[in-house]
């Protein structure tokens, strides 16, 4: 499966809440395991991630630390607006731990 949220495959974050030195945004998609973003720990926090053209995807997978709460959104407009929440999703908090979440039932968006 080609991974359309890689740097490699044309995604920019286009808007993060939050920033760090050593942990930019752009680890987010940069395809390694070894990097991360690392947000200022205040709630919420919000990224937006921009593909090369229109995309339909299959999965949304995430590997994350103390998430709370996520919702995922989409926009179809040529710039990041009118956003359209597509999935809103609870996280089981965990003492540091890994989270890994799938999001994989609802989550064949139509354009």
């Amino acid at each position: 499966m080609f991974d359309v949220a890689l740097t490699d495959a044309g995604a920019k974050v286009v808007l993060a809440t939050a920033s760090d030195e050593k942990h930019p945004p752009e680890h987010m998609i940069d395809g390694s395991e070894e990097t991360f973003w690392s947000s200022t720990g205040l709630f919420p926090q919000e990224f937006v991630i921009s593909f090369s053209g229109l995309m339909n995807i299959n999965a949304v997978n995430l590997k994350t630390y103390q998430i709370h709460k996520m919702s995922i959104e989409r926009s179809v407009q040529a710039e990041p607006i009118d956003f359209e929440i597509l999935e809103e999703k609870e996280f089981t908090v965990t003492d540091m731990a890994l989270q890994v979440e799938d999001f994989t039932q609802s989550c064949t968006y139509p354009l």
